[in-house]
This record gives C-alpha cells, sequence and structure tokens, in this order.
C-alpha cells in the first residue's frame, strides 16, 4: 500500500483510501489531466503523456467512478394547460357530435311523421274512392263521383262490371297521377326510414313506434296502388290498415319535438 498526499490538506493518506482521515475529503481514485484527459495517478505531479504540470484542482476531476446526476424529466410549464384545452376540445367535440347526430335524428323522426300524415290522407283518399266505384258497379249506385267509371259510355243508364269499372278509373289520368304520387312519397319515406335504423338509445322507443307506423302506412299504399280480394275484404282491410295509421300516429306524437 502506498501513501499519496491529501490534495486538501497534504497529509499522507492510503492510495487505496476514498476519504483523507484528516479532513474528511472525498479522495478520487483516479483523474483526468486537464490538457490530453489522460487518466494519471493521484500522486503524479506530470502527465506522463502530454508533460502537462498537475495542480491540486486537477484531483476534483471525474474518475471511473463518475456520479451521474439524474435529472428529472420536467414538462414545460405550458403543457399542463395544453393537454387540458385539448382534452376539453375532445370531449367538447364528442358532445357536440351526439348532439347534433341526435338532433339530426329526431328531425328526420319529425320529417317521416309530417310524411306518412300527408301521405296517408291521400292514400285514404284514393282508398275510399277505390271503394265507391267498386261498391257502386257492384250493386249498380249512381253517384256523380263514380258514374264515368261505373256507367257505360254508350247507355248512360247501364253500368259496367265491377273489373271495368276499377280498369277505368286507373286508366284515369288525374286518378293515375295520384297513385304516382303516392309511390314516389312512400319511396321517399322508406329512404328516411333506413336512415333510422340505428337509433340512438334515447330514440329506441321512439322508433319501436315509429317503426309501427311505417308498417301499416305501407300495408295501406299497398292495398291502394294493387286492390285484391273481393268488395267486402277490401273495405274490411281499407277500414283497418286507415285505423292502425291513424292510431300509430297518435302514439307516435308524443316522441315527435
Amino acid at each position: 500500500m502506498a501513501l499519496i498526499k491529501c490534495p486538501h490538506c497534504g497529509q499522507d493518506v492510503s492510495d487505496k483510501a476514498t476519504k483523507c482521515v484528516h479532513c474528511g475529503t472525498s479522495l478520487p481514485l483516479e483523474r483526468f489531466c486537464s490538457e490530453c484527459g489522460q487518466v494519471v495517478k493521484v500522486d503524479e505531479k506530470v502527465c506522463s503523456n502530454c508533460g502537462n504540470p498537475l495542480s491540486v484542482d486537477e484531483n476534483k476531476n471525474t474518475n471511473k467512478l463518475q456520479q451521474v446526476e439524474v435529472t428529472k424529466v420536467r414538462f414545460p410549464k405550458k403543457i399542463i394547460p395544453i393537454c387540458l384545452g385539448v382534452i376539453t376540445l375532445v370531449i367538447g367535440f364528442i358532445f357536440v357530435s351526439k348532439y347534433f347526430h341526435n338532433s339530426n335524428y329526431s328531425a328526420k323522426m319529425k320529417t317521416v311523421y309530417e310524411k306518412i300524415f300527408k301521405s296517408a290522407v291521400d292514400v285514404e283518399t284514393s282508398g275510399n274512392l277505390i271503394q265507391s266505384v267498386w261498391y257502386n258497379a257492384v250493386f249498380e249506385k249512381s253517384d256523380y263521383k263514380t258514374n264515368k267509371y261505373t256507367k257505360s259510355s254508350v247507355d248512360s243508364y247501364s253500368f259496367v262490371g265491377f273489373n271495368t269499372a276499377l280498369l277505368s278509373l286507373f286508366n284515369d289520368s288525374t286518378f293515375e297521377n295520384d297513385i304516382n304520387k303516392i309511390g314516389n312519397d312512400s319511396e321517399e319515406i322508406t329512404k328516411i326510414m333506413r336512415d333510422l335504423t340505428n337509433p340512438p338509445d334515447e330514440y329506441k322507443d321512439a322508433y319501436v313506434k315509429l317503426s309501427s307506423c311505417y308498417d301499416s302506412y305501407i300495408n295501406f299504399v299497398n292495398l291502394v296502388k294493387s286492390p285484391s280480394g273481393n268488395l267486402s275484404s277490401y273495405t274490411e282491410k281499407i277500414n283497418d290498415y286507415d285505423l292502425g295509421v291513424l292510431n300509430s300516429l297518435n302514439a307516435l306524437k308524443p316522441y315527435i319535438k
């Protein structure tokens, strides 16, 4: 074991010591030349590599057992409010998107409700006219609204068969336009209904009511566009579908805003 001089107090200490027993100064096991950076012994006065004179202060240089300063990672002070702002914007965007989605859904429901109501009036009018023409042709009843369909064009006192009367009605340009309008309205309503297939949670009950109303309406439309059965069954169905649409609309009314 060799002795070296404490760089602080100049007393002899062991070259194996890590602290001076006289003054308590921490002792590096080795040091570096300030000129060339070469590792030198603690007790060397001159660098063996470049000849640079070594001062006592060199002892304060780092050695192989350098302590690494641990620096805490600190975020810039502005990053926190920025992050909070971004989070607020995201939450706000989600809230606004949901609000507009629900508002849009509600608006479409209202549109369907109003269109079914208006179209159902037209369907009812056309359906009643079909029933009147059918009935008056079968029972040979004279009526100024149906005579041009139920009576012969040659003999205004004689009646034609109900099939001929109904065919004459459907060939009438005015009635044909009415039926076409009903068809176009129902197609438009069907397209909007497709957009309402997946309702938000708060509109699920309303959608069930709306679907029921739509089904009754479509049955009503199809019966008027293509009458089937006999006069009795047609009359029964036309009344049932008419009432079904009316009841469905009334059940749906509380959900329409």
